[in-house]
Formats: structure tokens, sequence, C-alpha cells
């Protein structure tokens, strides 16, 4: 018996000390997008989000990340709607796409450039 509740203990500890570990881990690695702030897991540098690595908060990225912010090639999922493309520094930049997810009916594509966060066409 006495067996059994040392081992129950240890388990208790490990779980308790793997459980703050985490939460460390996760809070000197910094995301400054506001809409994926929350859980990240991945790649840090100096204290921020840098290298491959997902966040999920409101909203949720997976790609690359430098300094803190989405920046390369990653998907940004909201309710219904993700983009999958470029990113500089937290903004859509360069080729990707934008979908629109309609419950019943064909996803709504828009393909092309972004520059700034904003839609410039399908060739820029």
């Amino acid at each position: 018996m006495y067996a059994f509740f040392r081992g129950l203990i240890f388990v208790l500890l490990l779980f308790i000390w793997s459980d703050a570990y985490a939460q460390d881990t996760a809070s000197t690695c910094k995301v400054l997008m506001e809409a994926i702030k929350g859980e990240y897991a991945g790649e840090c540098k100096k204290g921020f989000a840098n290298g491959k690595g997902e966040a999920k908060g409101l909203w949720r990225y997976a790609g690359n990340f430098k300094n803190g912010l989405p920046n390369g090639k990653g998907i940004l999922y909201a309710a219904a709607y993700f983009f999958d493309g470029n990113f500089l520094d937290g903004l859509k930049e360069g080729k990707g796409e934008s979908h629109y997810i309609r419950s019943g009916e064909t996803d709504s594509i828009i393909k092309g450039y972004w520059s700034g966060d904003v839609y410039r066409g399908k060739n820029y």
C-alpha cells in the first residue's frame, strides 16, 4: 500500500512539474499579433516566436514566424475563413489564397497578390 501512495505522489509531482514547465516555456516565447495570442508551440529566438510554429488565440496561425509575428509562408484560420499564403510582419504580403467557407455551397476563393494586408489583384 505504501508503494502505491509513493507512486501516486510521484505521478502527481511529475504532472505538476510538467504543467509548470509547459507554462514557463509558453510565457517566454511571445506572439505579438493580437488575434493569435494565447497558446504557442514552436521555435523561439530571444523570447519571441521565430521559425516554424503554431499560435492559437481567437484565430489560429501555422507557419513561419519572425520576431513574434507571422512572416513567410503560413496559413491563418478564422471562423469561416482561411488565408494560405505569404506574410510580412503579420500582414498578408505577396501571393496567396483567401478561402471563404460557405455551408452547403462551394467555397469562395480569391487568388492573387496582397500588399500591406490589402488584395491587389490576380497580377500585381
